[in-house]
C-alpha cells in the first residue's frame, strides 16, 4: 500500500495529533505487554487521528505495540515523518472479537457444553478463521451432559482440521453432523443420549452456519436482531400442517408438547439440519450470537438485543450479563449458555 507521502507530493510529513487512544491494558497473548513488539496486538487497542496542515483528518488504528510507543512519546506536538510513513502504509486489519458465557439455572447438573475460538486479528486476503459451538444435552435422556461434551469436542476438532480450499462448506457440514450423530450413537446406543446443537464458522468475512434442534443462531446488525435458524420442535411440524391445511386451528392449539424436539444428535438420524446454503457476507460491527433455549425461555429477542446493544462496545460483557439477567427473570431455570462472536473492518 502507497504511503500519502507517495501520493501526494506536496504532503507535509510533520501530522499534528489530534486525538489519540491508548489502552493501559493491551495484551498479547493474554499477557500484559511490557516490551514493545512489533508484530500485530491479539486486541488492536491503539487509534489515533491525524490532521495536515490543510486541516484533513484521517484516523488510523495502529496495529504494533512498538508504533504506538513511539506515536504516544510525541502525543502533543509533531510526529517524525518515518513515523508518519509507518502508520500510512500500515495495512488493515480484520477482527473477530468473541466471548462466552454459562450458567447452571437451577438445575442440579450443568448439561450445556460451549467452544469458541479466541479473538482472532488478520489482515484482508488472508485466510482466517473462527468458529463458535453450543449444545444442550437433553435432560430426559440419560448421559446429557456427557453427549454434548462429546459432540461440541467432535465439531471443534472437524473445524480445526477443515482444509477450507476444497471443500463445499454447506455440503460438507452436513456430512459432518451425520458422522457426529453416528458416533454419539455408537457410544451411547440410538436415542438413549441426545443433544441440540448450533454453530458459527467464520471464514474470513464469510459466515456458516449449522443447527440441529432448538438451540439458536441470531445475527444483530446495527440494532436489529433476526434469528437465522429454526427451532426443530413438534411446534415447527403443526405450523406447516396448519399451513398447509392439515389440521385445523383447534388440533393446534390442543396439541400438547409442542416444545418436544423432532431432531437432534443421538437419534441416528436427524430429521432436520439448518445450513445456510450461500456464506453469509459480514459488514463491520456485525454480532454472531449462539445461545441454548435456556436464555430464549426466559429473554425474548428484544430482550436480549437490548442487553447487546447497551454492550454493544464490549461484547465480553454483553456475554457475561446474558445467562445473569435470563436467571433474574425468576421461576425454574433451564441451564443458559452463550457465545457471542463481532466481526470488525
Amino acid at each position: 500500500m502507497k504511503s500519502i507521502a507517495e501520493l501526494d507530493q506536496s504532503y507535509s510529513p510533520k501530522h499534528n495529533v489530534v486525538e489519540i487512544e491508548l489502552s493501559d491494558s493491551a495484551t498479547q497473548d493474554g499477557e500484559p505487554l511490557s516490551e514493545p513488539l512489533s508484530e500485530p496486538l491479539s486486541e488492536p487497542s491503539v487509534e489515533i487521528t491525524l490532521q495536515d496542515p490543510e486541516k484533513s483528518k484521517e484516523t488510523y488504528r495502529l496495529e504494533s505495540r512498538a508504533l504506538a510507543d513511539d506515536v504516544a512519546a510525541h502525543p502533543n506536538g509533531h510526529l517524525d515523518e518515518d513515523i508518519t510513513e509507518q502508520i500510512t502504509k500500515q495495512e488493515s486489519y480484520k477482527e473477530v472479537i468473541t466471548a462466552s458465557a454459562t450458567h447452571i439455572g437451577t438445575r442440579e447438573y450443568q448439561q450445556d457444553s460451549l467452544k469458541v475460538t479466541d479473538t482472532l486479528c488478520f489482515r484482508p486476503g488472508e485466510e482466517a478463521k473462527a468458529y463458535g459451538i453450543v449444545c444442550d444435552g437433553m435432560g430426559g435422556l440419560e448421559a446429557g451432559a456427557e453427549v454434548s461434551g462429546l459432540v461440541a469436542q467432535l465439531l471443534s476438532n472437524r473445524f480445526d482440521e477443515i482444509d477450507v480450499s476444497s471443500q463445499d462448506i454447506p455440503k460438507w457440514l452436513r456430512e459432518v453432523i451425520y458422522d457426529i450423530d453416528m458416533e454419539a450413537v455408537d457410544l451411547y446406543g440410538r436415542e438413549n443420549a441426545g443433544t441440540t446443537l448450533a454453530a458459527a464458522l467464520l471464514l474470513g468475512e464469510k459466515l456458516y452456519w449449522v443447527s440441529v434442534g432448538d438451540s439458536r443462531v441470531y445475527l444483530i446488525r446495527k440494532g436489529e436482531i433476526v434469528q437465522v435458524t429454526r427451532d426443530h420442535n413438534l411446534r415447527l411440524h403443526l405450523l406447516e400442517q396448519l399451513e398447509h391445511g392439515e389440521i385445523s386451528q383447534e388440533e393446534y392449539d390442543e396439541t400438547p408438547k409442542k416444545e418436544a424436539l423432532i431432531s437432534f444428535i443421538g437419534s441416528g438420524a436427524p430429521e432436520l439440519i439448518d445450513v445456510n446454503r450461500d456464506p453469509f457476507i459480514l459488514k463491520n460491527g456485525d454480532i454472531i450470537l449462539l445461545c441454548t433455549d435456556g436464555l430464549t425461555k426466559s429473554l425474548s429477542d428484544e430482550e436480549i438485543n437490548m442487553v447487546v446493544a447497551k454492550h454493544y462496545g464490549d461484547i465480553k460483557e454483553a456475554a457475561r450479563l446474558l445467562p445473569l439477567v435470563a436467571f433474574d427473570v425468576g421461576g425454574p431455570k433451564d441451564n443458559t449458555s452463550v457465545v457471542l462472536m463481532q466481526f470488525f473492518e
